[in-house]
């Protein structure tokens, strides 16, 4: 029996908060994982609108044309001038594993003129008109991921999810 100056848990009220706490946290888990993924997925996409956004200015504030080369198998992105080839900015995705789509699909990036409009290439192909970044299935179920799309018309550039339907988001 306990005195009226005793307080405090029994180990028996421990072991069952500790037991409700670790039966919360595997039921939160699985959903967890899934807002790290897609948020990683985003911090990619903010990453690659950056660099876009990056070759258009330096294109109107250096008055030249400049390029911004995303690679597709390898996960960087840089913008250089192209005529010095000299690299202004560049940026690799990290660890976050992300399957790129560049489309049309035998480009491999935009390039901008001194009004920072998209214009065709150096090597003659067009500009890129849309960027697909996407989580591979091994990680997360197509129907649960944030894939996101940019888009790419003359100067402006567009961040969106192409699985969202009548939504600010949408494409």
């Amino acid at each position: 029996m306990r005195s009226r100056n005793e307080s405090g848990f029994t180990l028996i009220e421990l072991m069952i908060t500790i037991t409700i706490f670790a039966v919360l946290l595997l039921l939160g888990l699985p959903s967890f994982s899934e807002w790290t993924t897609n948020l990683r997925i985003r911090t990619v996409s903010e990453s690659v609108m950056t660099g876009l956004k990056t070759a258009r200015t330096e294109a109107v504030r250096q008055n030249t044309i400049v390029t911004f080369v995303i690679g597709a198998a390898d996960p960087t992105w840089q913008v250089r001038r192209t005529d010095t080839l000299e690299v202004l900015a560049q940026s690799d995705f990290g660890t976050t594993p992300v399957i790129t789509t560049l489309i049309p699909s035998d480009t491999f990036g935009v390039t901008f003129n001194t009004l920072g409009i998209a214009v065709n290439n150096p090597d003659g192909s067009p500009p890129l008109t849309q960027i697909d970044l996407t989580v591979p299935e091994t990680l997360l179920a197509t129907a649960n991921a944030r894939n996101l799309r940019i888009l790419i018309s003359g100067g402006l550039m567009k961040m969106c999810d192409p699985n969202a339907i009548g939504d600010a988001r949408a494409c």
